[in-house]
């Protein structure tokens, strides 16, 4: 159980409900949202474990409560598990589709060479790795809309930033280059700027019959985000990282479920 830990749960918790809108806007069967849904929640768990088990040294200063610092877990058995996750993984998803099983391969080596240095020492491969990872690969291995997975990748490139600010101390410690160590006005800059990118290419798909016109709905799903950190009972901040969680977690949920409702209606 202990090992579970290492896969943070609640995280995947979020990769459950997108999959499922995906999988919904594809009109998968039954057996293949299951298979679907069960492969990318064992490639994230194995990216997860993978990052946990690689930046331990990191981890002792930005998340000193993580099993892999505090010694919960037997590192030789969470290797172990991770390799069983991604075999499992890889295995369920050759028997959704062919495109399937060749973009969780992609998404599996996006998630997995996040961890080599080479990525993280510029601050801005940092950010493009997350928002293919979490935003792109996801969406297009399952539905194939080109359209609307750029936008779910323009939601994490906008806001999965926002999550590095409380890791600053440690990052710059061990090399690790994010746009939050530039401090927050640069990290506020960087968060609007690309959420006008997200509304201008939105814009275009539409005027140019690449998205439906419904998905003039999408304009409301930016507000309503930005609106649930203030429903918060504590005040939202960077530093607890409340903020950054709801802006992306939720807003990328929010996204997924309007795309849904675009596509099935």
């Amino acid at each position: 159980m202990k090992i579970i830990k290492l896969a943070r749960p609640f995280v995947l918790g979020h990769t459950v409900i997108i999959s499922l809108m995906y999988c919904l806007i594809a009109h998968y069967s039954f057996a293949q949202c299951i298979l679907a849904t069960l492969a990318l929640l064992l490639i994230h768990s194995s990216a997860q474990m993978t990052n946990l088990l690689w930046d331990v040294d990191i981890d002792r200063i930005n998340k000193p409560w993580r099993p892999t610092v505090t010694g919960e877990v037997n590192i030789k058995r969470a290797w172990v598990a991770n390799i069983l996750a991604a075999a499992t993984g890889f295995f369920l998803g050759y028997y959704v589709n062919l495109h399937f099983f060749k973009w969780l391969v992609a998404l599996a080596i996006f998630a997995w060479s996040f961890t080599l240095a080479p990525v993280r020492k510029n601050e801005f491969t940092h950010a493009l790795w997350m928002s293919i990872t979490r935003g792109f690969i996801p969406a297009y291995a399952i539905t194939g809309i080109v359209p609307m997975s750029i936008l779910m990748s323009l939601w994490v490139l906008a806001f999965n930033v926002a999550k590095d600010y409380k890791d600053v101390e440690g990052d710059i410690k061990h090399g690790i280059r994010t746009i939050a160590m530039h401090g927050e006005t640069i990290l506020v800059l960087w968060m609007f700027g690309v959420l006008m990118l997200f509304y201008f290419t939105l814009t275009l798909f539409i005027m140019y019959h690449l998205l439906p016109l419904k998905a003039l709905l999408i304009y409301c799903v930016t507000p309503i985000a930005f609106a649930i950190p203030f429903t918060l009972d504590s005040p939202p901040a960077f530093s607890d990282n409340n903020l950054a969680y709801d802006l992306f977690w939720y807003g990328l949920k929010l996204l997924a479920v309007f795309f849904a409702v675009i596509y099935l209606t």
